[in-house]
């Protein structure tokens, strides 16, 4: 208790007749005491006097000693804080404070969304790597208050510190007092740190004042009240805070009294001691609240518990003995779901306890570990016992319980993070009045809102939550639920695995018995029971590696021996038996599976991957089972050389040995690989030794004569020992390939004194020397010539050996001496030019016999004649079949050069960055190695931009030729291409230029392929559309490369020539064409010279002899600029396809909008057409064999915005042998001002010659006038006429194709006028380009048959509507056109958007003003409707046409999965008498002679087995009916041509006639050339 002094009145006295003048006050203070006189200052006082029973606090005149009072406040923290009190201590029981603390991992920073999602689903060491990702923004405890990372360098004054129940929180706060009072924290900062634990909070009742708040003495208060910027208070556990904070006036003085809540509230808020600081710890559930009560500025941070580093150092502290501690660490680590867990301070010191409970037992801990179910369950009941106080043990079951459904919803849906709307409101409201620990907090930016998300502490504990909810249901719920979740494991949901192995650990007997003991509720037997037969059938199949590993851990959770026999004893009966593989170093993996292996009799494949020696002892019982064996162990010294062996075991086939990061001895070798001779089969094997000699190498080598090893034997040096001068090299290796044999030697580097260096240094060595060669002549190899390579090896990593060339020498000569040398793999760090042309001279000396076989010699740094650095050399040495072989030579410039040799300066730089060269073997040929890498050398050197290419010429059939140039010059450029013409054998020549981004290539001959441009010569310029062919195919089709790369432009211009290989097209100016091509890169905006230059590259273009093809982006497209374009067509005969695209915006807009089958657009020479999906009927035969498509473009098209001159964003053309012509352009500007009224118009022409007069200029102005325009300006219909009116006269028009974005009544009206006008014109159509609701029609088609002179008019319903009927079509004769009401049509079609069959009196009047339309078309001869069912009511309106005189022919279709009604057959059979017509029906039809279906108990899409396709033909009162599959209208029109566009005249078919069948089903195509 608090000392108070008594203080007493005395009246002043005086003599008689005096006036008093003051009162006199005596005060006795009692040891420890405080006065705290505020009034005085108020009151006249004549005499004071203090008198004090111990004056240690305070000095002479009545001041606080503040050092005595800080120190003694000091003293009894430390005393307070010096131990801790662990969950499971009893009475009297603590440990020391240092003993247990670890400095938490504490970041200031808040995670997004992804980051905590990834740091849920993440285990083991991932899940560690994922948290301390963001290095740059952990904290440690003594920065919490530091200016670093502060706004304007401020240091906070209130300092939230977040963190997930069990992550150290409160820890952390009685760490930061204890440190404080012994001066280890915050020395010089704070003078005092005073401690509010929230929990003790909630008992205060009554008016408090922050004295009393904080239960301490006046001495102490009056330090806070004198220098409050020195004082600190530490407020824990702000989550558990149950205490109302008021949002009235609170204190602004902390001698004012008030509530409890409102004192701290102030407190917080900064009204009392303002200049105070703060750190609040809280759980996340209270983070945001906290965050909008503290004072300014703050400063967030979270502690996530242990770091990697800090599981370890508590390990060391809670074991007293290293080896202890180090063993436990290893096999927490060891498992994923554990480690993990041990971020979690709790989590780690009780599986601590739990390693040190069984450690009593036994000395050894080879036993294993508790299941981890069991360990869960226990951290539950802590957490549970000690942070939810405030729950009854009936609250807390359905807590458990809703926790459970929640995390069982989150796994089935894939969720780790769940919004609030999806947290059950018992959770919610539990959370309301108390912390629930094992549900966390996340909040994260969206945009500009701040979301809340709740997720489980981890996923582990969340799949834990999910099995624990199973056993809240009762008997035959849980029977239910379980079935479901077992069907799972059987379509690959992995997700739920963990699930099922938690239910297996639940169903073990001692967490049973807890789980009873605890909450009275367990996993029943008939669920145990349902488990194990589940389990018994799992096992019965073919499981994988993760399924195996599954299976062990399950058997494992759940312990029960039985069981487990009874499992093995089936699997192993089971096809393919038992096939354990066990991928990591999980010790409980390896514990499971000792567990489960010791009840079976025999093990097919045991596949065990960076397993560990002490993990192998482990299962040394149950490897002596294996039949077959894949051992990776790792750390084996000689010491466990004889456990090794046994465990091997003999007689097995050893598929694999693999002992990595060990340090074996010779003899330790020498033992393995006898051991090996005792085995049944060897495959591979590969040791880690202390250093690779000449003894151990001659082991391995006599032990790969003998074939022991049958396929690969390997040693690498270890972690330990080495020692570079030792070693002659850092992996050797022996491996046998079909016939022949391999040998490899690398020289990693081993340690700092290693004599490697990076390239650009003085001096030559090698890194990598490999070789292979028939069997026979490695079985013959002598010791000594053995010796003598792996010394020659070695002595070739030596960077100070002046007898290097000598050392080359006598590597070439080892190699000439092997009679059947296949492969030579070379790869030196620092080589000169003249040790690299002995090498290449063996190459080409020795040629490859196969195509198994692959030579290569790299080199980081080829050397000149001074020593200079020059460049990178990569030569390849192939043979491939067909071919033969062929060399591939490289040299690239040095990347950075920073060598005192380089001889050219920043301001100096080469021409030329790489040259690629790639010519066949011939015996007759002669290569000059030296002078040719001299002359490539002195190129890559060369600042010439003008370098003679003729020595290329010496090359025996040069085949490629790649150039990687800064430039690309005019005059060089042409250099290039004459180049060309002079090597005849050049299939393939590329250069490349970086800055700015330009290639200049060509492909021709056999590199061609057998494609569409086989015989062609292909000619790029601007983008590099093909690849220089590095893969082992030079003669690749490079069709596909063209094709699909011509839409794809990262600059313009682009242009893009195919040719016929005509020897006269190097005679044309080529430097002519740079020039103007240049021109027209270099101009960025548009002007006259623009339409200037790209009209004289078109002059340039025209006089190419044999061109074919010409593929052109542009950055402007004008009316001029297409003139130009369209009229290299006319004058080129030989031309015959021209694309030109603007990049203006990506292609995708029109790809994913109203074009569903825009691939097939382009396909022009495909037989079939869809006129539902405005698909051209005509083929275009061989021409462009479907492969130019709508180009997409990329990054070019974010830089070009879409220019207001442009005329369109595709431009093409194309011509066949006929001189048919066909010309599209569209514009895809989604901009109102850009946007053209017609979209896309596409025209063909029956010819098109030099002689053609054709205003070209006329019809792109027209359309050019377009743009910007829509239905609501003046002048639309004007400038929409002008396009139709340039169409009415143009010659030899055939077909029509408008796009438009509304397709309103007027366009009827249009077309039919068009039709009539120019009556050549076989097909016109109009085509909605995108769905609008304010169209009813996606299509209007008028069609002429010059045969009878009818015209067949098509009227295709918009996709987005179900309205029927979707199709109408009809036939009249041409000379009846314009007096078709087209418009009127349109209309009622429109009118029926939104309306369905369903009866309703708006849609019966709608469809009945359309048929009164109908009827009114004059002379009409064919109908054709495509609707839903055929009810009664349609079969009236199908007769209502028997009083039309001309009708011959009534076609109805019905929709996919619709009927024709019994009783509407019934009906037209008996009322349609006409035998001069006949009406035909088609769809699906009741078979069944009772019970029919009927409009009333039909659905759609409904197929019954009694439904059958029919078409039914009636006329006369008969009905005639023919079975089986038919097309609907759409289909059947694809199959209809009466027009061919062929681009290859001899698969041309102008005399082909409509099949029988399509006039008789009055099939009416689309007929519209689309591309």
């Amino acid at each position: 208790m608090e000392k108070k002094s008594d203080y007493k009145y005395v009246p002043a006295t005086g003599t008689r007749g005096s006036q008093s003048s003051g009162v006199n006050i005596q005060m006795h203070v009692g040891s420890g005491a405080t006065v705290f006189a505020p009034y005085l200052s108020h009151v006249q006082a004549k005499d004071i006097t203090f008198s004090q029973n111990n004056a240690s606090a305070r000095h002479s005149g009545g001041e606080i000693d503040i050092t005595s009072v800080i120190a003694e406040y000091k003293k009894s923290l430390v005393a307070e804080h010096a131990c801790i009190r662990e969950y499971t201590s009893c009475p009297g029981e603590h440990v020391q404070l240092a003993d247990r603390y670890v400095d938490p991992l504490i970041i200031q920073r808040h995670r997004k969304k992804k980051e905590k999602e990834k740091e849920i689903r993440y285990r083991g060491e991932d899940f560690h790597h994922a948290r301390t990702y963001h290095t740059d923004r952990h904290i440690t405890v003594d920065k919490l208050f530091s200016q670093e990372d502060s706004p304007n360098g401020v240091p906070p004054k209130a300092v939230i510190l977040q963190g997930n129940s069990g992550s150290g929180k409160s820890f952390t706060a009685q760490k930061i007092l204890y440190d404080w009072a012994n001066g280890n924290l915050f020395a010089g900062i704070f003078d005092m740190v005073f401690h509010l634990k929230c929990s003790d909070l909630n008992d205060n009742a009554g008016d408090v004042n922050l004295v009393e708040l904080l239960n301490c003495s006046e001495e102490m208060a009056q330090i806070f009240k004198k220098i409050p910027e020195r004082v600190l208070f530490l407020v824990d556990g702000f989550d558990e805070l149950r205490l109302s904070l008021p949002k009235k006036p609170l204190p602004v003085k902390a001698d004012i009294k008030a509530e409890p809540g409102a004192v701290l509230s102030s407190l917080l808020k900064g009204f009392i001691l303002k200049e105070s600081f703060l750190l609040v710890t809280t759980r996340s559930i209270a983070a945001e609240k906290l965050g909008k009560l503290l004072k300014f500025p703050q400063r967030f941070t979270e502690i996530m518990g242990f770091s990697e580093n800090g599981i370890q150092e508590y390990f060391q502290k809670f074991f007293e003995s290293d080896e202890r501690s180090r063993q436990v660490y290893e096999e927490v680590k060891a498992n994923g779901t554990l480690y993990t867990a041990c971020s979690s301070p709790v989590m780690c010191w009780l599986i601590c306890s739990v390693f040190k409970e069984k450690s009593k037992m036994s000395k050894k801990m080879t036993q294993g570990f508790r299941s981890t179910t069991s360990v869960l369950v226990d951290f539950v009941f802590i957490l549970l016992e000690h942070h939810c106080q405030g729950l009854t043990q009936s609250q807390q079951r359905d807590l458990l319980k809703d926790l459970g459904q929640l995390a069982h919803k989150g796994i089935l849906k894939g969720r780790v993070l769940f919004q609030r709307n999806q947290v059950p409101e018992t959770i919610l409201n539990v959370l309301d009045s108390t912390s629930i620990p094992f549900l966390c907090t996340f909040h994260y930016k969206d945009r500009i809102n701040v979301k809340e998300m709740f997720s489980f502490m981890h996923l582990s504990f969340q799949e834990f939550f999910a099995a624990l909810w199973y056993t809240f249901l009762d008997e035959t719920e849980a029977k239910t639920e379980i079935e479901k979740l077992l069907s799972f494991s059987s379509v690959d949901s992995y997700h739920v695995l963990p699930i099922i192995q938690c239910l297996f650990g639940l169903s073990n007997q001692a967490v049973n018995n807890l789980l009873m003991k605890k909450h009275q509720q367990a996993v029943s037997h008939a669920t145990c029971d349902q488990l194990q037969e589940w389990l018994y059938k799992f096992v019965s199949q073919y499981l994988n590696a993760h399924l195996c590993s599954f299976a062990l851990q399950c058997l494992y959770e759940g312990n029960n021996n039985h069981v487990v026999q009874n499992a093995m004893k089936i699997w192993e009966a089971a096809v393919p038996g038992i096939r354990i593989q066990l991928s990591s170093s999980n010790t409980t993996e390896y514990h499971a599976a000792a567990y489960c292996l010791q009840f079976c009799r025999r093990i097919r494949t045991l596949d065990l991957q960076g397993s560990t020696m002490k993990n192998l002892i482990m299962l040394e019982k149950t490897l002596s089972k294996c039949d077959e064996m894949h051992l990776s162990v790792s750390h084996v010294s000689d010491n466990d050389v004889d456990a090794l062996i046994s465990v091997v075991g003999k007689g097995k086939h050893l598929q694999q040995l693999r002992v990595e990061g060990g340090d074996l001895s010779d003899q330790s070798v020498r033992r393995i690989m006898s051991a090996l001779h005792k085995r049944r089969s060897v495959y591979t094997v590969h040791l880690s030794v202390k250093n690779i000699s000449c003894t151990n190498a001659e082991i391995v080598m006599n032990t790969f004569r003998s074939n022991v090893v049958s396929q690969k034997l390997s040693l690498s040096v270890g972690t330990k020992c080495r020692n570079s001068e030792e070693n002659l090299c850092s992996h050797l290796e022996l491996s046998h390939e079909h016939t022949f044999a391999r040998i490899s030697v690398e020289h990693k580097k081993l340690d700092s004194y290693d004599v490697h260096i990076d390239a650009g240094k003085p001096g030559q060595t090698f890194k990598f020397i490999c070789f292979s060669a028939d069997c026979s002549d490695i079985s013959i190899m002598s010791a000594c010539d053995w010796r003598n390579f792996l010394q020659i090896s070695s002595n070739l990593r030596k960077i100070e050996n002046p007898e290097f060339h000598e050392n080359v020498d006598a590597l070439v000569s080892f190699f000439h001496s092997i009679h059947d040398l296949r492969e030579v793999r070379l790869h030196a760090i620092n080589l000169s030019q003249k040790c690299a042309a002995k090498i290449l001279s063996l190459y080409h000396a020795r040629p490859l016999q196969d195509s198994y076989n692959y030579r290569w010699l790299k080199v980081d740094s080829l050397k000149g004649m001074d020593e200079e650095d020059i460049c990178s050399l990569s030569f390849d040495h192939q043979n491939i079949g067909y071919m033969g072989n062929f060399f591939r030579l490289s040299l690239k410039e040095q990347a950075c050069s920073s060598s005192p040799h380089t001889t050219w300066a920043a301001e100096s730089t080469p021409a030329l960055k790489e040259i690629s060269l790639r010519f066949p073997v011939l015996k007759r040929g002669y290569v000059d190695w030296k002078v040719l890498l001299g002359r490539l050398c002195q190129m890559l050197k060369s600042q010439e931009r003008d370098q003679p290419l003729s020595f290329l010429l010496s090359l025996p059939d040069l085949m490629a030729v790649m150039f990687d140039s800064r430039t690309l010059h005019e005059n060089w450029a042409a250099r290039v291409l004459a180049f060309i013409q002079a090597c005849t054998s050049l299939q393939y020549l590329e250069v490349e230029v970086e800055k700015p981004c330009e290639n200049l290539g060509l492909v021709r001959g056999d590199a061609v392929g057998d494609g569409a441009f086989h015989g062609h010569t292909v000619l790029f310029l601007g983008c590099r559309h093909l690849n220089y062919p590095y893969d082992d195919r030079i003669t690749d089709d490079l069709e596909i490369d063209i094709v699909s790369a011509l839409g794809q432009h990262n600059q313009v211009p682009c242009i893009t020539l195919i040719m016929t290989n005509d020897t006269e097209n190097y005679n044309i100016d080529w430097r002519q064409f740079l020039i103007f091509y240049h021109q027209l890169k270099g101009l960025t905006e548009h002007c006259l010279e623009y339409d200037q230059s790209l009209d004289a590259l078109m002059s340039v273009v025209n006089s190419i002899p044999g061109l074919k093809e010409m593929h052109l982006a542009l950055r402007f497209l004008t009316v001029d600029g297409a003139v130009s374009i369209v009229q290299l067509m006319q004058t080129c005969p030989s031309l015959c396809t021209i694309d030109v695209l603007v990049p203006t915006q990506p292609m995708s807009y029109f790809l994913n909008s109203c074009f569903p089958k825009v691939m097939e657009m382009n396909s022009i020479s495909t037989d079939d057409s869809d006129s539902s999906s405005m698909t051209d009927s005509d083929g275009d035969g061989d021409g462009d064999r479907g492969r130019l498509s709508w180009p997409s473009f990329t990054s070019v098209a974010e830089e070009i915005g879409h220019y207001e001159l442009d005329l369109c964003s595709e431009l093409i053309m194309r011509k066949n042998s006929r001189n048919e012509f066909k010309l599209s352009l569209r514009c895809n500007s989604s901009d109102p001002l850009t946007k053209a009224a017609l979209s896309y118009i596409s025209l063909i022409l029956t010819e098109y010659t030099a002689e053609s007069k054709i205003d070209w200029r006329s019809f792109f102005q027209s359309y050019y006038d377009t743009k910007g325009l829509n239905e609501t300006f003046t002048d639309y219909d004007g400038k929409v006429n002008n396009i139709l009116y340039f169409l009415y006269y143009v010659p030899g028009l055939k077909k029509v194709e408008l796009g438009t974005h509304t397709l309103i009544e007027s366009w009827a009206s249009c077309v039919l006028h068009l039709s009539y006008v120019n009556d050549g014109i076989d097909n016109i159509c109009v085509l909605l380009e995108e769905d609008n609701t304010d169209s009813g029609c996606s299509s209007f088609t008028v069609k002429r048959n010059h045969t009878d002179s009818t015209v067949s008019v098509k009227i295709q319903r918009a996709n987005y509507t179900e309205t029927t009927p979707s199709l109408i079509s009809f036939t009249v004769p041409h000379s009846e056109i314009l007096n078709i009401n087209g418009p009127d049509l349109l209309h009622r079609m429109r009118c029926l958007r939104f309306l369905n069959d369903n009866r309703s009196l708006e849609y019966d009047v709608g469809i009945n003003e359309l048929m009164s339309s109908l009827h009114a078309i004059p002379r009409l001869q064919k109908l054709k409707l495509e609707i839903g069912n055929v009810t009664q009511s349609w079969a009236t309106r199908i007769i209502s046409f028997s009083t039309c005189p001309s009708l011959k022919k009534i076609c109805v279709t019905t929709l996919h999965g619709h009927m024709i009604m019994e009783d509407a057959i019934l009906k037209i059979k008996k009322k349609w008498r006409r035998r001069d017509c006949v009406v035909v029906l088609k769809g699906l039809r009741c078979s069944n002679s009772t019970d029919r279906c009927t409009e009333e108990n039909w659905t759609p899409h409904t197929y019954l087995e009694c439904n059958d396709m029919v078409k039914l033909s009636l006329c006369g009162g008969f009905c005639s009916q023919l079975d089986g599959f038919y097309k609907t209208d759409s289909e059947s029109e694809a199959d209809t041509h009466d027009y061919k566009f062929d681009l290859n005249e001899a698969e041309q078919q102008p005399d082909a006639q409509e099949p029988e069948w399509a006039e008789e089903e009055f099939t009416e195509d689309h007929d519209i050339f689309e591309f």
